[in-house]
């Protein structure tokens, strides 16, 4: 009885240290992950646009930037998120945006 009693106070002390050491220390450290295709469009909000997207049926956001003679749609996420981090650009701002620049349906999307 003595030995299973030391036994499962072994394993729990065990159990505890695992569960201390899987604490980070200092809290999560996170840097933007960078794919290969990524590239980075700076230019000036021409216009922001609102849609609901086919698939989720979320609200998302998007803004036309002008960068240079070319105008790109850039999407930015969905209108939840953006506002959870009070991120509300406007026409006239300056932003960047990075990310993967494709064709759909005739026009340049990031």
């Amino acid at each position: 009885m003595f030995e299973r009693k030391r036994w499962i106070l072994f394993l729990l002390l065990i159990v505890l240290l695992l569960m201390i050491l899987a604490v980070p220390v200092g809290g999560r450290k996170t840097r933007p992950i960078a794919t290969p295709g990524d590239q980075t469009f700076s230019g000036k909000v021409e216009s922001m646009n609102e849609h609901t997207c086919e698939i989720c049926k979320w609200v998302e956001v998007s803004a036309t930037i002008r960068t240079g003679a070319e105008l790109l749609e850039a999407r930015l996420g969905p209108k939840t998120f953006l506002e959870k981090r009070h991120f509300y650009p406007s026409v006239g701002d300056t932003i960047e945006v990075t990310g993967l620049r494709f064709t759909e349906r005739g026009k340049e999307v990031v």
